[in-house]
């Protein structure tokens, strides 16, 4: 990814999510499974995002098209509005890639390039438009969709995920900063920068994968760091998202990090640390 053409924005989480659409097979219904993972960060000037999916009995012949979308995250449990243009201002699909089905299955991977300055100037921020000059935090999902071309409708989705950033917007609608959620909440721990805020954007977030969105291995960075405080890292292992531990579905950095606390001295982050063990053996 390149900086060229990037402009200024406010800070907002983006979640990029994976959805599904299609249409009806002869047989069976056409649905679709993709998602959305972090690939790699490009620092404050967005990220790439890989988009995924397999078609489940796709019409021999049709035209299947790959698109996403950026919503805005309001809150837990609810979806925001999606972010639009002129031409569309209920919400703009962006066209990734298309292919004909020749076979008993399609499938879809492709990364694609989230900017700061392909998001700057998008409508439907307004719901949280400050003062002239000002910038606000937001949670956004960049939602994929599968769409049936030949029939002209959307595929119904199954197990949607979503790949979440952070931006900082203006109330004019310029990005200033975009980056992976992952990269805030690493540099909140390692480096003090406010981490309860942080913290508090992770957990109102839902419908995403810790793993594909690297935040398990922010989560380890941050409890191995030489910079974070020790108050910090208790904060860290109580906010933790994960359902497992104990080397069970995550990632074997976090689960080693929390391992060394339960192994270390301080009696606190000792105590923390098992906790999050003993939790996991419950589930």
């Amino acid at each position: 990814m390149t900086a060229s053409g990037l402009n200024s924005l406010r800070r907002v989480i983006i979640m990029v999510t994976a959805l599904g659409f299609a249409a009806e097979g002869a047989a069976a219904e056409t649905t679709s499974s993709v998602s959305a993972s972090l690939e790699e960060s490009a620092g404050y000037m967005g990220a790439q995002v890989h988009l995924s999916g397999y078609v489940d009995n796709p019409v021999k012949g049709h035209d299947y098209a790959l698109y996403y979308q950026v919503r805005v995250h309001s809150k837990k449990g609810e979806l925001g509005p999606v972010l639009g243009t002129k031409d569309s201002p209920n919400g703009k699909a962006v066209f990734v890639i298309q292919y004909k089905c020749d076979q008993s299955f399609l499938s879809f991977g492709q990364r694609v390039d989230v900017t700061r300055g392909a998001l700057s100037g998008m409508t439907n921020f307004k719901c949280w438009r400050l003062t002239k000059g000002g910038y606000n935090p937001m949670l956004l999902r960049v939602e994929a969709h599968v769409y049936d071309v030949t029939e002209k409708k959307y595929l119904k989705r199954t197990q949607p995920s979503a790949a979440i950033l952070i931006a900082d917007v203006d109330g004019d609608g310029k990005v200033a900063r975009l980056q992976p959620l992952a990269d805030l909440l690493r540099q909140a721990g390692s480096e003090g920068r406010n981490p309860a805020e942080a913290l508090a954007m992770l957990a109102d977030l839902d419908a995403f994968n810790t793993l594909d969105n690297g935040i398990e291995d922010a989560f380890a960075a941050v409890l191995v760091s030489r910079t974070a405080t020790a108050e910090t890292k208790l904060a860290f292992l109580k906010a933790m998202p994960m359902k497992n531990v104990g080397g069970k579905k995550v990632a074997y950095h976090l689960d080693m990090a929390i391992d060394k606390l339960a192994n270390g001295d301080d009696p606190k982050l000792k105590a923390a640390a098992q906790k999050v063990f003993d939790d996991a053996k419950e589930k």
